[in-house]
């Protein structure tokens, strides 16, 4: 686990200042995750007792967390045992509104990520700006009974299937919404919630927040990693020494646009060749080509229909999904080489086709970089929402941290 690095006792004022706030957001980090006592606060960030001590009492000033007596203590040591705290999941309330997927995901969560009411909007492939608003008119109507028992809704994070540039805020609005480019989201969420913080982001990075908060990679144990996301599009994420690299703008990862040369010898984005989109096109392609398979309306062909049709090892079904599987690991090759990780996270749809897809990739792909795993995600149901609240809380605490003294006072 990571510790706290102890400062030199010269340093003095804003220095001391900004090491203190450093090192309460590093504890509240673990506090998020599980319930600690003020000796392990000591063995964990090598803290003197009086140090976890006054660390306790002020995390407890803020309202951060509180006395976790529900907690069972090890009978076995002796003397006095020391009393747990946990996070303070009443400190306030955390809102999800999830666009990642055609059906739309609106959460109103404790502080401690536990969902207290989700509604969901179906069939939403298209989103325009009356759905927006309606999206904001759903968690107004959950967030009413909440507020009237004086309930505060610290953030508002929006999970957003396209780029959003951390520079300037600007979203990069992708085939999925209808909506003028001079939008602005931030300034709409903002102004209807001002109180609360607004937080935009990739749904993929998003995701990926989730892996390190509560998913593969929470152990600390893998510290460079590829997430890639295979779904109706295609996305991705990196995470390098030990943190989620976003790049310069918050764009980095987006695998959809990598360039990649088809079986055809065509140039194409990879979103176009190896998605299940693009699964789709092939095999329509191959039907009205005329080849032999049980998914015979190329009108609706659904995902379902492919994924039966492999199941029951339809040929066709079968050649698509094996040959989509060989062109992913040839695409992951020069991404695997270039940032030299050995870890990858597959999430999306895709994974309903099993370890014979995984394997393809995996066996490919060891041919030269015999140590790369390649493995499914566990929560990818909940990625987006464990990333979301990891996020937002994290935010919020470090905002409230660095204005302690006002609060204290």
């Amino acid at each position: 686990m990571d510790y706290i690095e102890r400062k030199p006792h010269t340093e003095s004022g804003k220095n001391q200042t900004l090491t203190r706030d450093i090192n309460l957001s590093l504890i509240m980090r673990v506090f998020m995750k599980q319930a600690m006592s003020k000796v392990d606060i000591s063995r964990y960030f090598k803290l003197s007792k009086p140090t976890s001590a006054k660390i306790i009492s002020e995390l407890e000033k803020l309202d951060f967390i509180c006395p976790d007596p529900s907690c069972e203590l090890d009978r076995s040591l002796p003397g006095v045992k020391p009393l747990k705290y946990r996070l303070n999941s009443r400190f306030g309330l955390l809102a999800v509104i999830d666009m990642s997927s055609v059906a739309t995901r609106i959460q109103l969560c404790d502080f401690g990520g536990a969902i207290l009411c989700e509604k969901k909007i179906a069939n939403k492939e298209l989103i325009t700006y009356r759905d927006i608003l309606a999206f904001c008119d759903v968690l107004d109507g959950i967030y009413a009974e909440y507020r009237a028992y004086g309930k505060t809704l610290l953030a508002v994070c929006a999970a957003m299937p396209c780029a959003v540039n951390r520079r300037n805020g600007k979203i990069d609005w992708s085939s999925r919404f209808e909506i003028e480019e001079s939008f602005d989201l931030n300034a709409l969420l903002a102004q209807r919630y001002p109180e609360s913080k607004i937080i935009i982001e990739n749904d993929v990075q998003l995701m990926l927040s989730g892996e390190i908060y509560s998913g593969l990679l929470a152990d600390g144990s893998i510290s460079y990693a590829l997430l890639m996301y295979v779904d109706a599009g295609l996305g991705g994420s990196f995470y390098m020494n030990g943190k989620l690299e976003s790049g310069e703008d918050g764009k980095a990862g987006d695998l959809g646009f990598l360039p990649f040369l088809n079986r055809n010898g065509e140039y194409v984005y990879l979103d176009s060749a190896i998605s299940i989109n693009a699964m789709k096109k092939t095999i329509r392609r191959e039907l009205l080509g005329g080849a032999k398979s049980c998914l015979a309306n190329t009108e609706k062909l659904h995902f379902a229909d492919i994924l039966q049709a492999y199941a029951d090892r339809d040929p066709l079904a079968v050649r698509i999904v094996e040959e989509t599987a060989h062109e992913t690991a040839q695409a992951l090759q020069s991404i695997v080489e270039i940032l030299n990780i050995n870890f990858i996270i597959v999430s999306g749809r895709i994974t309903q086709f099993g370890d014979s897809y995984k394997n393809v990739v995996e066996t490919d792909l060891k041919k030269r970089f015999p140590d790369v795993r390649i493995q499914y995600s566990a929560i990818q149901d909940f990625a987006i929402h464990e990333g979301a609240v990891f996020v937002a809380s994290d935010r919020i605490i470090g905002d409230v941290i660095s204005n302690r003294t006002k609060k204290i006072q």
